[in-house]
């Protein structure tokens, strides 16, 4: 929504189109990604840009307002889902009591009470350290290590109030949880549709286990694309 070189966001895109580039961005519960498509003689461009846009965002309040418009209708869309509501009890009992319990997009009262201050003290914590680069395409490695050093050789650093006890320490993050099932536990989310949706979750391997793929291949065999 703005960055020191590109103070609008058309003037950011009016750059990037300039050049038959696309940016976009995508959100899970584990990672946050942001990326630019580019014709491979502008790859530089496109370190340019998204370097800027990471380091030098200038996050306006008006820019936010709108966004949090834009994140609760998302958010009313979403409860307006049986299928993406069959999903929201399966973690909050899969994952009860971690980071993961609930839905990354809040809720209207959450999404509501988020203010500048706190968005940067977020970044600050966590864009400082597990940021992962990737570059991918038909480009020399030499050159494009050049231009990592070149456009990423700083630390990532907004001014703000820094908020004490930001986080909870009692929060407990996905690997650190452990699954102490004794017996079936169940939800019941009562609809007035005409479909209805079943969930079934159950502990596996670990996010990096090699043996994830194996059960990817299984959720196939089980259920492949079939709907309700």
């Amino acid at each position: 929504q703005g960055t020191k070189k590109f103070k609008t966001q058309k003037d950011l895109l009016n750059e990037l189109y300039k050049y038959g580039g696309d940016f976009n961005a995508f959100t899970s519960k584990s990672e946050t990604v942001f990326y630019i498509t580019i014709h491979n003689d502008y790859v530089e461009k496109a370190f340019d840009i998204i370097s800027d846009s990471f380091f030098n965002s200038l996050f306006l309040e008006k820019n936010l307002k709108k966004e949090k418009k834009v994140v609760i209708n998302e958010i009313n869309q979403y409860l307006s889902d049986p299928n993406t509501l069959m999903f929201y009890g399966l973690d909050e009992i899969t994952f009860k009591n971690t980071t993961f319990e609930k839905d990354i997009a809040g809720s209207k009262e959450t999404v509501t009470k988020i203010d500048i201050n706190i968005i940067k003290n977020f970044i600050n914590l966590f864009y400082l350290q597990n940021v992962i680069l990737s570059v991918s395409g038909n480009i020399n490695i030499n050159k494009t290590k050049k231009l990592i050093h070149k456009y990423f050789n700083h630390t990532l650093n907004y001014p703000c109030h820094k908020l004490e006890n930001f986080l909870s320490k009692d929060r407990i993050l996905y690997n650190n949880h452990i699954f102490h099932q004794k017996k079936l536990n169940s939800q019941c989310i009562l609809r007035k549709d005409s479909q209805s949706f079943i969930g079934i979750s159950f502990p596996s391997y670990q996010y990096n286990d090699i043996k994830k793929f194996k059960l990817n291949i299984i959720i196939e065999i089980l259920s492949g694309y079939m709907g309700s």
